[in-house]
């Protein structure tokens, strides 16, 4: 009696694992889509102005998941961060003011059918230096090198399939370098895709993202873009502009960041 009782636990628990196995991947591909989720680890470039001052900007990116199992209409991934990104002001033809700081994170990440996604970084690095050490730096009284480390989540939602993309974002500083009153932040964002055209691959957006970082006081951010993508296959580039005005990442010479330009995005 206890043989059968076993043996049909056994059928019935191998029925379950096979009705409720899935995959494992190594090393997914995403797909290209436009997602404030991925964005910022997409390869940028940015020029425009901040007051009277022109500026470059530029960033490279990658998004890498290692790791992942698919369960159907679910899914669960495991993988990497990394941004540089560089701030130039240009005096003649001399670069007498740079900024490069960059962003390193590992990150456990999942969707729930095609609405709900999230993301969790149990380590997001970013630390700032001066680019490249040339002796006609301009430097400031206030120069001063940043590193700080964070565990954030995020969760994204598609009410209406791709045409908007809802998404809310909160962190936790647990070590700092320099910004010994930065603790915590958190942000939302709005994402409008609407149809694209011309065969599909032209893909208009607007991205509104709204934040507010804790640094002795809170100190919100708005940072808002409007373009167009091209997305042919497994490429992408995009055009569009961007205004932002926010507590500055990297913290070097001045505490807020903020201007307008025009955007290029690589994906």
């Amino acid at each position: 009696m206890k043989y059968r009782s076993l043996r049909t636990a056994l059928i019935i628990a191998g029925i379950t694992f096979y009705a409720y196995a899935g995959d494992i991947l190594l090393f997914p591909a995403h797909p290209k889509t436009i997602s404030a989720e991925t964005l910022p680890y997409t390869q940028m470039l940015h020029s425009g102005f901040e007051g009277d001052t022109f500026y470059v900007r530029g960033r490279f990116g990658v998004d890498y998941p290692c790791i992942g199992y698919d369960a159907g209409g679910s899914s669960i991934f495991l993988g990497i961060n990394a941004a540089a990104h560089i701030n130039m002001r240009p005096s003649g033809m001399l670069f007498p003011v740079d900024n490069f700081y960059a962003v390193l994170a590992v990150y456990f990440s999942g969707m729930h059918g095609l609405k709900l996604s999230w993301r969790f970084y149990p380590v997001y690095h970013l630390s700032a230096h001066l680019a490249d050490g040339y002796p006609g730096d301009i430097l400031q009284d206030d120069v001063r090198a940043v590193s700080s480390e964070m565990a954030r989540g995020e969760v994204y939602y598609k009410p209406f399939g791709d045409i908007l993309e809802l998404g809310a974002g909160a962190g936790y500083y647990y070590h700092v370098c320099a910004q010994k009153n930065l603790r915590y932040r958190g942000d939302v964002s709005v994402l409008f895709t609407p149809n694209r055209f011309l065969n599909n691959m032209l893909q208009p957006f607007a991205l509104l993202k709204i934040e507010s970082v804790h640094l002795e006081k809170h100190n919100p951010g708005i940072d808002v873009s409007a373009g167009i993508i091209g997305l042919n296959g497994s490429r992408g580039l995009g055009l569009s502009l961007r205004y932002f005005n926010r507590l500055h990442s990297s913290y070097y010479f001045e505490r807020y960041e903020k201007g307008w330009g025009v955007e290029l995005t690589f994906m």
